[in-house]
C-alpha cells in the first residue's frame, strides 16, 4: 500500500509542470571612447563587451544579450562573428536597443514568464554637474538616462554592472547631505527610494582611468566579474552566485596586488537590498561545464585556441566548483594549472559537454618571462571558497564604512588647503599673542603707576593685564588648524587609505567649524563686556575731578573701541576654517537643474531634477 501511495505521488510530481526559469535579457555596452583629453581611449572595452555577451549566452542561452560596441582592428579579428552583430555604442542606439529589449520583456510577461534584465557597461565614466555619466561614442549617457532606461523595463529584477571610473555616481548622487564624499549607505537609501528592484555591482574608482591589463586583454574588474559569474565565485556550491559572493571573489582575487590603483574597489547591492540574492545562476546553464573537486587548492586559467584568457579560478581545498565555458572556447581551449613546481597545461582540441579536472592529463609548461606589470601576476593567487567568503565578511565588518568620490587630486587639494589654514592660524595666533602680551604689559605698568598715586582702579588695570598676559601665553600653543594639518600629513605618510584620511579630515574640519562658531559667540559676549566697561569707565572718569581723569577717559575710550572692533570682526569676518570649508565644498559641477529624456512604452519620459 505504501509503495502504491509513493508511486502515485511520484507520478503526480512528474506530471506537475515546473515553474519556468525567468527569461534573462542583457543589454551590453562597451565604449573605448573617453570624455576628453583627461581620458585617453581605452584598448579593451570592446573586448570586454564581446566577452560579456558570450558570458550571458553561456549562462542563459543564445540571443539573451544585445551588444553595442565598436571593434578596433585587433578585436575584430578575435571576435569576427560578432562584428556584424554589434551596433555602435551611441546614445541613440542604446535607447533603440533598450526599446527592443523592453518589447521582448513585455511579450514574455504577457505569456506569464518572469523577466530579469541586465545592463552592463565597460568604458570610461566621469562626474559632471554633480551627476555621474558613462562615456558613449557620441557623448555622455547620464545617470538620469540610465534611470529612465531602467524604469522603461517591466522586469521585476534588474541588475546593473558598471566597469567605469566614477560609476558610483551613476547610481548615487554626489555629496549627499552637503558632503563631498558618499558612502554605501547613501547609495542604498537613494536606491531604495527610487528603484528597489535594481541591484548594482560596480567598480568604484574615482580616478580618471580604468585599469586594463594587456595579459588579460580586458579590464581587471570585468575579467574577475565574468570569471565569478561563470561559477568561480559560487562559494557555497548552490549553483548560484550572489552579489556578496561575487564581491568577495573580485576583492579576494585582487587583494595581493600592492598598487591600490590596480585593485578594483567594489560596491555591490542586491535588488531590495539583499546582497545574498543571485546575480548569476550557472546551474541553469546548458553550456559545457568544467568540474573541479580536488583535495588541495586548484589554480586554473582557461584560454581559447588563440591564447585569449577567458576566466580564472583558484578553488579552496576540497571545494567543488563547476565552471560554465563560453562559446569562444568550443573550438578548443588551453587550461593552465599552477603547481608548487610551476605550471602545467592541457590542450583540448574540442570541448565536451562535461570535463572532470581529475581525469585530465597534464604536460609541464615552460616558465614565461615576467611582464612589466609584474605585480598583476599576483591576481587570483589567493584561493576562494566558503572559508575565504567568511574571512571576507569578518574583515569587511571590522573595517570603517567605505567612502567613494574622493580622488588623489582631492587629497592633494586638501593638503594645500590645510597648509593655508595652518599658516593663517599661525600668523593669527602669533599676532594676537604679541598684541595681547604688549597690552598686558602696558596695563600692568598703568596699574602700577595708578597704585603708586593712590588710585584703586590700578588693581583693575593689573588684573586685566595679568589676564591678557595669560591669554598671550596660550596664543603661542599650536592651533587646531595646525594640528589638523599635522595629523593629515602623518596619516598620509603612514600609508593609511587616503580616501578614508580625506573623509575623516573633512569631518574634523566640520567639528572645528562648530568650535569656531562657539568661539565667535564667546568673542561677541567678551566684546560686549569690554564695550560696556569702556563706556562705564569713561562715564565715571568724566564725572570725577581727579587730575588723572584724561588718562582714565582715554583708557575707557580705547577699551570701548577695542570691544567694538572685536564684536564687529566676530560678526562680519569669516574665520579661516569657514573659508577653507567654503573652498573645499565649492563644486562648479553641481548644477541647479538637470534634464533627462528616456523611452517608455508608448512614448518618452521627461525628467527634471536638481536644486530649485
Amino acid at each position: 500500500m505504501t509503495s502504491l501511495v509513493s508511486l502515485a505521488l511520484g507520478l503526480l510530481v512528474a506530471a506537475t509542470p515546473g515553474k519556468a526559469d525567468p527569461l534573462v535579457l542583457a543589454l551590453v555596452v562597451g565604449s573605448n571612447q573617453g570624455a576628453g583629453l583627461s581620458q585617453p581611449p581605452l584598448h579593451y572595452a570592446d573586448d570586454d563587451a564581446a566577452r560579456y555577451l558570450e558570458t550571458f549566452e553561456a549562462l542563459y542561452g543564445p540571443e539573451s544579450a544585445t551588444l553595442l560596441t565598436a571593434f578596433d582592428r585587433d578585436s575584430a579579428r578575435l571576435f569576427g562573428p560578432l562584428v556584424d552583430k554589434a551596433r555602435a555604442p551611441t546614445k541613440a542606439n542604446v535607447l533603440v536597443a533598450a526599446q527592443e529589449v523592453a518589447a521582448k520583456a513585455r511579450a514574455a510577461e504577457e505569456r506569464g514568464r518572469e523577466v530579469e534584465l541586465y545592463f552592463v557597461f565597460a568604458g570610461h565614466g566621469d562626474v559632471d554637474r554633480g551627476s555621474g555619466f558613462l562615456s558613449l561614442a557620441d557623448g555622455p549617457f547620464t545617470s538620469e538616462d540610465l534611470e529612465g532606461l531602467l524604469r522603461a523595463f517591466p522586469a521585476k529584477r534588474k541588475h546593473v554592472i558598471l566597469d567605469s571610473c566614477n560609476s558610483f555616481f551613476v547610481i548615487s548622487p554626489r555629496r549627499p547631505g552637503g558632503r563631498r564624499f558618499a558612502t554605501p549607505s547613501d547609495a542604498a537609501q537613494a536606491l531604495a527610494r527610487r528603484m528597489p528592484e535594481v541591484g548594482v555591482f560596480l567598480s568604484t574608482s574615482a580616478e580618471a582611468e580604468v585599469y586594463e591589463w594587456s595579459e588579460l586583454q580586458s579590464g581587471i574588474f570585468s575579467h574577475a566579474v565574468r570569471s565569478g559569474m561563470l561559477g568561480a565565485a559560487d562559494a557555497d556550491g548552490d549553483g548560484q552566485v550572489s552579489y556578496e559572493e561575487l564581491a568577495a571573489f573580485v576583492e579576494t582575487a585582487a587583494a595581493p596586488v600592492k598598487n591600490p590603483l590596480m585593485r578594483p574597489k567594489v560596491y555591490a547591492r542586491g535588488p531590495g537590498g539583499d546582497d545574498r540574492s543571485a546575480i548569476s545562476a550557472p546551474a541553469r546553464s546548458a553550456a559545457p561545464a568544467l568540474t573541479i573537486h580536488e583535495p588541495g587548492p586548484v589554480r586554473l586559467t582557461v584560454r581559447d585556441e588563440s591564447e585569449l584568457r577567458w576566466l580564472d579560478v583558484h578553488a579552496e581545498p576540497g571545494a567543488e566548483v563547476i565552471l560554465r565555458l563560453p562559446a569562444g572556447l568550443e573550438k578548443g581551449m588551453v587550461i593552465e594549472r599552477g603547481t608548487a613546481l610551476g605550471k602545467e597545461r592541457l590542450v583540448a582540441a574540442a570541448v565536451p559537454a562535461r570535463l572532470e579536472l581529475g581525469a585530465m592529463s597534464w604536460a609541464p609548461q615552460e616558465a614565461s618571462s615576467r611582464s612589466a606589470q609584474e605585480q598583476l601576476q599576483t591576481l587570483f593567487s589567493l584561493p576562494f571558497g566558503a572559508r575565504a567568503l567568511e574571512s571576507w565578511r569578518a574583515e569587511r565588518a571590522a573595517q570603517p564604512e567605505p567612502v567613494y568620490g574622493i580622488t588623489r587630486e582631492d587629497g592633494e587639494r586638501m593638503d594645500r588647503l590645510l597648509g593655508q589654514l595652518a599658516d593663517t592660524d599661525r600668523s593669527r595666533r602669533l599676532s594676537a599673542g604679541i598684541l595681547s602680551a604688549a597690552g598686558g604689559f602696558g596695563l600692568g605698568v598703568l596699574g602700577a603707576l595708578s597704585l603708586r598715586d593712590g588710585h584703586r582702579e590700578g588693581y583693575v588695570f593689573l588684573g586685566t593685564g595679568a589676564v591678557m598676559l595669560g591669554v598671550s601665553a596660550l596664543a603661542f600653543l599650536p592651533s587646531s588648524g595646525e594640528k589638523a594639518w599635522a595629523a593629515f600629513r602623518e596619516e598620509m605618510a603612514a600609508g593609511t587609505d587616503p580616501v578614508q584620511v580625506v573623509a575623516r579630515t573633512e569631518a574634523r574640519l566640520q567639528e572645528m567649524l562648530g568650535g569656531e562658531r562657539l568661539a565667535r559667540r564667546l568673542n561677541a559676549v567678551t566684546a560686549g563686556l569690554m564695550l560696556a566697561s569702556g563706556i562705564g569707565l569713561v562715564a565715571v572718569s568724566e564725572s570725577s575731578s581727579r587730575p588723572d581723569r584724561p588718562t582714565a577717559t582715554g583708557f575707557g575710550v580705547a577699551l570701548a573701541a577695542l570691544g567694538a572692533s572685536i564684536g564687529l570682526s566676530s560678526l562680519l569676518m569669516e574665520t579661516p576654517v569657514e573659508r577653507v570649508i567654503g573652498i573645499w565644498n565649492q563644486d562648479p559641477g553641481i548644477a541647479k537643474m538637470r534634464l533627462g529624456l528616456a523611452p517608455v512604452n508608448g512614448g518618452g519620459l521627461l525628467s527634471l531634477s536638481g536644486e530649485f
